[in-house]
């Protein structure tokens, strides 16, 4: 029986997937590094050293998005290209970081009295060199992602991340180095990424100003204004923190805010990857497009709705257990946070949709008007708590997620409940994990025992409960138009399971 795609659709399907586990393979690694660097280098250097670093890298992450002139992406998109286009895309890259990091040195003072502490100011002008070298590494890297050579990006990341936070960073926090150990982290990570990506990939650095045959400079341009407000979605309520309630208060935020977001920007960053590069080149084949694009709709739910769920219902227990009493008042920040993360997912699926369609322009409407009912609701919530702005910050996650869902249907031609009741599952699995890790929890809390073994235990049975949940109810979460990728994934299993599998799931 014929499956209707071409033999292109087909390897384009097989080589996605592929670069999709050296994906999620990178991911595992870096997710278990980052937290555990994290939980280790917060212990040792509190709240205050943190919000330090944190408001300089709000800058620098700006400040890079406006360097690398969405040049990166732009390769990728580009139906083809030559040695003129990459050297110069290269060239136009160093430029602006060139540009940009004359602009924070002169201007880090006037950051340093908006956060009302003058120690920002040194930090942001050494964190330039993190800015630079992740430049120098920005064409190598859209270069690997053309070529969907994920298992060099994921060793580079993840050998730069070990080298660059644990060893160097936890060294030197251990030293009693303070917010300069953060400072160390972030820019040995930079530059060993950079260097492992370009030794796979040597492109020409000889200059050239005049771009090549290639259009990369207006797709660029879009890509750095949908990046930014991204970036202000992202990135405003930690800035408006900061400012209102100072840096120790932005530490304890930043510290709940990276807790759920490092694994769900691992997750979601890995899909983004595969996701812009397949839409590139599958956007005539729309059929296998609206199914791939319902498949990771209803994956990614059902993958962080329990988890997000479960984590916040555990907020006190796995604030303390991980980072101990100095960050308690992380604990209220941390459920409206990761109530806000699946909802992150399932934008952070659509976005790419349309950036591999070249419609890029969508995204940029709907981010610069959630970019003002963020602003809006930001100063509002300002004025009240650090937790009313965490709870604004799920608010405009929600409408956001549903506006750029809207969009992506209409453009690969789906109803948007349709693609909205993938999520049912999601929220289903989630709600029954999240009220089965709260009473184990309150029951282990009211029997005395200390909040790691606490977490340790709910980390287990969540782990159990969530593939359960998805057994027990799999005919009310399961989609129908899901059922050909799930024959598939049956066919591949255990010829004893299958026939039970199949009655099961009543696929």
């Amino acid at each position: 029986m014929s499956s209707g795609h071409s033999p292109d659709s087909l390897s384009l399907i097989k080589h996605s997937v592929r670069a999709l586990k050296w994906s999620y393979v990178g991911v595992a690694a870096r997710v278990v590094l980052q937290i555990a660097s994290q939980i280790v280098l917060a212990r040792l250097l509190g709240p205050a050293a943190f919000g330090v670093v944190t408001a300089a890298v709000l800058v620098i992450l700006i400040a890079g998005i406006v360097a690398e002139l969405g040049l990166g992406t732009a390769l990728i998109q580009a139906p083809s290209i030559d040695s003129t286009d990459i050297r110069s895309a290269f060239t136009r890259v160093l430029l602006a970081a060139a540009i940009m990091s004359m602009v924070i040195l002169l201007g880090a003072d006037l950051v340093a009295a908006l956060f009302g502490n003058p120690q920002v100011a040194a930090v942001l002008r050494w964190m330039t060199l993190a800015m630079i070298f992740q430049a120098c590494g920005a064409v190598s890297l859209g270069l690997l992602r053309r070529r969907l050579d994920f298992k060099t990006i994921q060793v580079a990341q993840v050998s730069s991340y070990f080298v660059g936070f644990f060893l160097i960073g936890v060294t030197c926090a251990w030293l009693g180095a303070g917010e300069w150990s953060l400072v160390a982290a972030w820019v040995s990570q930079t530059f060993l990424a950079s260097v492992i990506q370009y030794a796979r990939v040597r492109h020409e650095l000889a200059p050239r100003l005049r771009s090549g045959p290639a259009a990369l400079t207006g797709f660029g341009l879009r890509t750095v204004g949908a990046s930014f407000a991204n970036w202000s979605v992202e990135n405003l309520d930690n800035l408006m923190v900061g400012r209102a309630f100072g840096t120790t208060t932005l530490g304890a935020y930043s510290i709940a805010y990276s807790l759920v977001r490092t694994p769900v920007n691992h997750i979601v960053f890995s899909l983004q990857q595969v996701i812009v590069p397949f839409t590139a080149r599958a956007q005539e084949d729309r059929e296998m497009l609206r199914k791939a694009y319902l498949t990771l709709l209803w994956a990614v739910a059902v993958v962080t709705m329990p988890t997000f769920f479960g984590l916040g219902v555990l907020a006190p227990t796995a604030i303390d257990a991980l980072y101990g009493s100095a960050w308690s008042e992380a604990i209220p920040l941390l459920l409206p946070l990761a109530l806000a993360m699946p909802l992150h997912a399932v934008q952070a699926v659509g976005g790419p949709v349309l950036w591999g369609s070249g419609e890029v322009g969508r995204e940029i409407h709907v981010t610069g008007w959630v970019v003002v009912l963020l602003i809006l609701v930001l100063l509002i919530a300002s004025r009240i708590s650090a937790i009313a702005v965490a709870w604004s910050v799920w608010l405009v996650y929600l409408v956001r997620a549903i506006w750029i869902t809207g969009k992506v249907s209409t453009l690969i031609g789906l109803r948007l409940s349709k693609a909205l009741s993938m999520l049912r599952g999601g929220i289903v699995v989630g709600c029954a994990t999240a009220a089965t890790l709260y009473a184990a929890n309150a029951g282990m809390e009211y029997a005395g025992l200390a909040s790691a073994y606490r977490l340790g235990v709910a980390v287990a049975l969540g782990a159990a409960v969530l593939p359960l949940c998805v057994v027990l109810f799999f005919r009310m979460i399961f989609p129908a138009e899901l059922a050909v990728p799930m024959r598939e994934i049956l066919n591949r299993a255990p010829r004893r399971l299958q026939g039970w599998l199949s009655r099961r799931f009543a696929v």
